[in-house]
Formats: structure tokens, sequence, C-alpha cells
């Protein structure tokens, strides 16, 4: 499907570059697409950069308020941007019912969205539900309260009977939507909906995958060169290990952010001040490169024909949402979720059997 069409002149040594191509009559998909947002993501989670400060990072650089409403994002901080206080993320825990079941990978939350959205295309898709709200409360009957979820099961017994994970009743609404109003519940909530938005309004606008993936591909090859070079940085001060890496990069986002904050616009106003913010050993050659590897990605969504609205929705909803899960569900209160479980399923198999209506 896709081709590799090699640019540059072959000669002695000189580089040979490659970017992803695609036919006209290629069909690429949304999972495609989401693949190539995973690979950027990727680099910048190696470099310090979580996906919550990307995501911020976007927001605060643009200009456009009707495109940041339509996607669910504004200029209040409701992303976590603090350092993780595991490095090495954990999976859900084998055999613990009562864990959230947190994905173990960006490629495991890819494929739940692509589910949830199967199943909100067939049970809700009537004009009726909220298309965002919808897909967090089904995210969260199939599987942050679901207790009886193992990886290792069907679909059918996942999600069907007893549970009815495919039904929302007005309790479930009501339990799902003060589960979310607590500690960064709230952070993953807008979460959804950006992810649900942002595919949306992409698409509404005429969007195509095939040029998205060809745009998201280019970027990820010239952000090799640039994530090289910062790493390269960090490693000449000394810093080389993943938890001074996640330190530093936070510091340099701190201050970065600081100097947007400031009015600085121009690139050596906001090194000046980064550098004014940081101890000697991250000034100049750390922060100036810091810079290059951020700015690049702001830069890019700067052009109103980028595809801004389904990098941040697609990062929102996988990237981010994996990050957090990963780390926050565990220490969020589920016991008010699973407190009223059984008998919210219990209401679900009445609406199963008609007895009430779905709301």
């Amino acid at each position: 499907m896709i081709k590799k069409v090699f640019i540059g002149i072959i000669a002695a040594g000189m580089i040979l570059t490659t970017i992803p191509t695609v036919n006209a009559e290629d069909e690429i998909t949304l999972d495609e697409v989401t693949d190539q947002i995973i690979d950027i993501s990727d680099k910048y989670n190696s470099a310090g950069v979580t996906s919550g400060q990307l995501l911020n990072l976007i927001t605060l650089t643009q200009t456009d308020d009707e495109l940041l409403d339509a996607i669910s994002l504004d200029k209040n901080d409701l992303f976590d941007t603090s350092i993780p206080k595991k490095v090495n993320i954990q999976s859900s825990r084998s055999g613990d019912p009562y864990d959230g079941n947190p994905p173990a990978s960006k490629e495991e939350q890819k494929e739940r969205m692509k589910y949830i959205r199967s199943v909100y295309n067939k049970e809700y898709n009537d004009g009726n539900h909220d298309e965002s709200i919808y897909t967090i409360y089904l995210y969260t009957s199939h599987y942050i309260e679901n207790i009886n979820y193992d990886k290792s099961f069907s679909d059918e017994k996942n999600f069907g009977h007893p549970v009815y994970a495919n039904i929302i009743s007005q309790n479930d609404i009501d339990a799902y939507e003060q589960f979310y109003k607590a500690q960064t519940g709230v952070a993953i909530y807008k979460a959804f909906r950006t992810c649900t938005n942002g595919i949306k309004n992409y698409k509404e606008k005429g969007g195509k995958y095939a040029v998205a993936y060809e745009f998201f591909g280019s970027m990820s090859n010239i952000l090799d060169s640039k994530y090289s070079d910062y790493l390269t940085a960090l490693d000449t001060v000394g810093i080389t290990n993943t938890t001074d890496i996640l330190a530093t990069s936070a510091k340099m986002y701190n201050a970065f952010t600081g100097a947007l904050d400031n009015g600085k616009t121009k690139e050596e106003e906001i090194i000046d001040y980064m550098n004014s913010q940081l101890e000697p050993g991250l000034q100049g050659a750390v922060s100036s490169t810091y810079f290059g590897f951020v700015e690049y990605l702001i830069d890019k969504f700067k052009n109103p024909q980028s595809p801004v609205t389904l990098f941040s929705g697609v990062l929102a909803g996988v990237s981010y949402y994996f990050d957090t899960l990963a780390k926050v569900i565990p220490t969020l209160s589920l016991a008010g979720l699973y407190y009223s479980y059984q008998m919210r399923k219990a209401e679900r198999l009445g609406i199963y059997y008609g007895l009430k209506p779905r709301p």
C-alpha cells in the first residue's frame, strides 16, 4: 500500500532520506493514521515530553478559537503535565478485577477505541445521543468498571450477559458523571471529548486520511533528527537515564510555556527566557535543542491546512488516555462505581428485555 519515494542524490557521504507517500487509489484508514500519531507521540515520550504536554502546547499556540472549541480544547490547562511517579508504566494487574482495567499499550488503547466506536455506531448513532459523551460512557461500561473483563475472553463473554456493556442506563449516566468529576477524571473526560469531536470535525471539513497519513509520516521522519539532537544534548551534560530525562524535560516544558505566558514570541526571546529559568548546565545547547524539538510540532500545526483536529483527537484518545489510565485509574475512586455496579447491571437487563426505555 505504502511506497517509499527516495529523495536526494545518491552520492558518496550523502544520506538517503525517505518519506512515505500514498497512491490516490490507496485507501488509508484511521487505524493507519493512528499508528503514525502513536509513533510521533512515542518519540516525544522517549524524550520526556508527555502527551498531555503536547496537547497543551498545541492549545497554547493555537489562535483558532473555533477549532479549539470544536475539539473540546481551551486554554485552561486541564491536562496532567506532571512527572509520572512510575517511570516504567505497569500493565493491568493480572487477576485483579478492581484496577480499572488500564490498557497495557497505546496499541491496545487504539483497538479499544476502534471497538467502542463500532458499539456507538450500532447502538447510539441515532442523532439523539452525543457521540463524544456516549463514547466515554461506553468505554467506562466496557472496561473501567467491568469486573468481568479479561483480555483472554471473547467480546461476547466480556461484554454480553450479564454485563450488557452496550446498554447505558440513567443510573449509569449518573454514576459516570459523578466518577469523572473527581480528581483527574475531568481531564480524562475532556480527552475523550477531544478524541471524538476532533475526528468528527476533521471528516466534516473534508479531511482525507490518505493526506493525513502522508503529513504525519513526513513529520515523523523529520522528528528523528530533532529527537536525536535533543537526546545528544542531554547526554553531553550527563543526563541519560529515564528518570532524569523526565525531570529535565519537565523543567524545559515549564520554562518554555513560561516564555509563552510572558508574551515571548520570537525564538531568541523564548530561548533567552528559558535560560533565565534554568540552571547553568541546562542553558545553551539543551534549552535550544528542546526548543527545536517542541517548536517543530507547534509550527506544523500553525498551518491552517494541517490536520490539527485529527492529531489532537487521536493523541487525546489514544496516547494521552493510555498515559493517564495506566498511572491514574488505580488511584481514582472506583469504589462508588463498584458499589452500584450490580444494581446498574440489573437495570441494563430490564432495558435489554424492553421493560425500560433507553435514556
